[in-house]
Parts: C-alpha cells; sequence; structure tokens
C-alpha cells in the first residue's frame, strides 16, 4: 500500500469536494478510538442531532464502515455510491485505493445527507492516512498511542506520535487521552503548540472507577466513573455510567466526555447533563469485550467472550479483565480461540494471552472483503508459535466452527471460560457463523 493524500484529493475534487461541508471529529489513536467514535456520536445522536460516522475495518459486512443515524447504510447505497467512486476514478485516471474510495464514499455520502456532524475514525496512523484530508474539522482527539503497524509508522514513539498526531490541526481544539509512555504525550504536546492548536490532555483530570463486576451471564451491567478537574469547559465534578467493559474504558469514556464538554463550552453542540449521561451509558462497541450468547444445542457452552485485540496492548488489557472475571466467577481455565492477522507480535500477544493452564485453539479467519492486503497467520504457525512455551497446549484448527466444536469436547463446566480474540475479521467470523445474534 502507498500512503499519501494526493489520490484521495484528487477523487474528492470530481465528486464536488464534499469533505470541506463537514462538521467533523476527527479521532485517531492506537486503542481506544473505535469506542470514543461510539461514545461521542452516540451523545450527539441522543442530543436530537444528525451523525454520520465512520469507522474501519468493517465488522461483519463492509457496509458497517459507514453509518448515518446510529445505522449502516444499506447494502445497495454502499454497492451503488463505491460503484461511483470506481468510475470517477477510473474516468479521471485518479488510481485511488479501495480504502481511499471508502472514504471518499462516506464523506460523498455524509454531504448529501446534509448531517449536523460526523465522527470520523482514522484508518492507519493519522498524517497520511485518506481521512487527513478533513482540514477543519470541529475537534481532534488522539486516543493512547502504543506500538502498531511499525514497518509504516515507524518502530519509535516519536515516530508513532508524529503521524498519530498528523491530524492536529491549526487551531483546532485536542483532546489527548493519557499516554502510557510520557515521550508520546510531549511529542503531541509539541505538535499542538507548533500549530497552535488548543490541547487538553486528560493525564490532567482525575478519573476513578466504581465498578459493579459484570455478570458472565449480562453483558449491560454498568461501570461507573467520577469525572474531576479543570478541562477547557470548566471545572467539572459529574458521575455517569457506561454498558461498555474493561478497566480502559474509564480512560476512552473520560476523553469522549471532555471532547463532548468542550464542544458545549465553545457552542458547538447543545447537549445538556442528562443528555450527555445517557448518550454515553447507551453507547454500544460490538466486538469489544462482548459476552456473546451461543444457542447451537451441540456446543457445551451457553456464551463466548469476544475482543477484537489485536495488539500487545490490547492483549494486556484483555488479560487484566479476563483475570478480574475468573477471579469473580471461580473459574481456573481458558480456552482461548485466537486468530491473528499477519506483520503482527505473534509471540508477545500470546504469552501475553496464555495463562500455564490455559488451552489455545488456533483458526484462521475469512480474507476481509475488499481489503487485499489483509492476511491471516496460518494456525499451523500460530500453534508452533504457542507451543514454543511450556508446557505445549495449543492445536491448529482448519475454521472457527472446528474450533468450537474442540472448545466443547473439552470444556469443563464451573472451570473453564471461552475467549475469542486476536483479530476483528475473526471476531465477524464468530457473528457470521451466528447472524440472528449479532
Amino acid at each position: 500500500m502507498e500512503f499519501g493524500l494526493e489520490r484521495i484529493e484528487g477523487l474528492l475534487q470530481h465528486i464536488g469536494r464534499p469533505h470541506d461541508r463537514l462538521r467533523a471529529i476527527h479521532v485517531a489513536g492506537t486503542n481506544g478510538k473505535g469506542s470514543v467514535c461510539a461514545f461521542v456520536a452516540q451523545v450527539l445522536l441522543q442530543a436530537g442531532y444528525s451523525v454520520g460516522r465512520f469507522n474501519s475495518p468493517h465488522l461483519v459486512s463492509p457496509n458497517d464502515t459507514i453509518q448515518i443515524n446510529g445505522q449502516p447504510i444499506s447494502l445497495d447505497l454502499y454497492t451503488s455510491t463505491m460503484a461511483q467512486m470506481t468510475q470517477r476514478d477510473q474516468q479521471h485516471g485518479v488510481g485511488a485505493s479501495s480504502f481511499e474510495q471508502l472514504v471518499a464514499a462516506a464523506f460523498y455520502l455524509f454531504d448529501q445527507h446534509n448531517l449536523d456532524f460526523v465522527v470520523v475514525e482514522v484508518g492507519l496512523g493519522g498524517l497520511l492516512d485518506a481521512t487527513n484530508v478533513l482540514t477543519a474539522p470541529v475537534m481532534t482527539i488522539i486516543t493512547m498511542l502504543g506500538f502498531d503497524h511499525v514497518a509504516i509508522l515507524g518502530g519509535t514513539m516519536p515516530e508513532i506520535a508524529a503521524a498519530k498526531g498528523g491530524i492536529i490541526k491549526p487551531f483546532c481544539p485536542l483532546v489527548v487521552a493519557p499516554q502510557p509512555d510520557p515521550i508520546a504525550t510531549q511529542s503531541l504536546v509539541t505538535l499542538a503548540q507548533e500549530r497552535k492548536a488548543p490541547y487538553f490532555l486528560m493525564e490532567q483530570a482525575r478519573v476513578t472507577m466504581d465498578t459493579t463486576a459484570p455478570s458472565c451471564s449480562d453483558n449491560s451491567i454498568d461501570q461507573r466513573f467520577h469525572l474531576e478537574g479543570s478541562p477547557p469547559s470548566g471545572p467539572v465534578s459529574i458521575d455517569y455510567a457506561v454498558r461498555l467493559q474493561g478497566d480502559y474504558q474509564k480512560e476512552n469514556s473520560a476523553t469522549a466526555m471532555v471532547a463532548l464538554l468542550w464542544l458545549r463550552q465553545l457552542g458547538v453542540v447543545a447537549v445538556d447533563d442528562a443528555t450527555l449521561y445517557q448518550g454515553m451509558l447507551q453507547t454500544r462497541w460490538p466486538g469489544r469485550l462482548d459476552w456473546f450468547p451461543l444457542t447451537d444445542p451441540s456446543l457445551c457452552f451457553d456464551q463466548i467472550l469476544v475482543d477484537g485485540a489485536h495488539n500487545d496492548s490490547a492483549c494486556l488489557a484483555l488479560r487484566a479483565y479476563v483475570d478480574q472475571t475468573m477471579c469473580r466467577l471461580a473459574r481456573s481455565r481458558v480456552l482461548w480461540i485466537i486468530g491473528i492477522t499477519q506483520g503482527k507480535t505473534v509471540d508477545a500477544m500470546i504469552s501475553t494471552l496464555a495463562a500455564k493452564d490455559d488451552c489455545i485453539l488456533t483458526v484462521p479467519f475469512s480474507q476481509p472483503e475488499s481489503m487485499p492486503w489483509i492476511s491471516c497467520v496460518d494456525p499451523q504457525v500460530l500453534a508452533d508459535t504457542a507451543n514454543t512455551h511450556s508446557p505445549p497446549r495449543a492445536v491448529a484448527h482448519a475454521s472457527l466452527a472446528n474450533a468450537l466444536a474442540s472448545a466443547s469436547n473439552i470444556y469443563t463446566p464451573g472451570k473453564d471460560l471461552v475467549v475469542l480474540c486476536g483479530s476483528l475479521y475473526l471476531v465477524a467470523d464468530l457473528y457470521r457463523l451466528f447472524p440472528s445474534l449479532s
């Protein structure tokens, strides 16, 4: 893949420059950007605004990436709009990639629907990502940075921060989530200062969590947070709740909350406190710490914990959540169903996830539509990697269905927890396998 803005700018020029008319909240980061987008979009919807949302990659179907007022566009509309983009691209010899055409389609549809706001998630990086044609967003947000896509973005934190911070625009408000590496924070602050962008660092706020432990049979239990600090919107001391699971939603939700409060203070949005709290509570983000029910009578377990964790830091967060759940439910072993994308740090991910007594069932995932550059690590390679650790406990499977059957054969009620992770593409395969439940 070649990255740059020349092709997307050329294509947008030939469809009337729709991006120039969008009021966008632009979100970059390594982990958490999808959750932050979900929180912001849901609150704006709750407040009565018309809202577009762009997330990638798609989960189950390519049309998932483009949402209008909380719903994916129809597959027919997606297909016809993408055909328009391809036709314009070929007509003018632009040579835009499939992702660039997808971004153009999203911006075109958002403009056609005359939406009040659009919430746009960066695809990869930021500086050279196709979404970065947005030159005047109303807000930019950068979530936690970590090491992912290092072959493209660079293997040092300053390089990664420079790529992600490429979305920072002159005079545009910026909210930065807490960073585990102070170098990331300083790099982003330097970029903001150079571009005269007002910014707020979430590490200057205090967020505490009073969590009602999630029940294994109920994925809608609330996590309760208290946010206190002095962001640009003024001093705050508020309590709110979310249904998204995981300790990291403390930072994600607070980052979204501060961004929305700041937009309110600037007069960009009109959102009262009750609407703000309700929007946060109603937010859902499938595929992330999602307790997925299974009704297949051939399986010995009736639900599975699903998470798209696909890099080292996300795997660390998933393992922490699993440990909490194991302790609460008095379980002693995890049956991991894992599929991983080529180019990831396979050994680090598996060693982070799997404890000594756990079992690992490795699987492939389906080739994502319109994403020929994506491929899965061979399940046998995954199993061999896992089995370099002691004791050997990984077995390769030809399909997800086979792995579920194998997990069922070794599952012990009251002892085991079944977790599927490693890639959102694998999560999508599970949802397709049980379409009536997703």
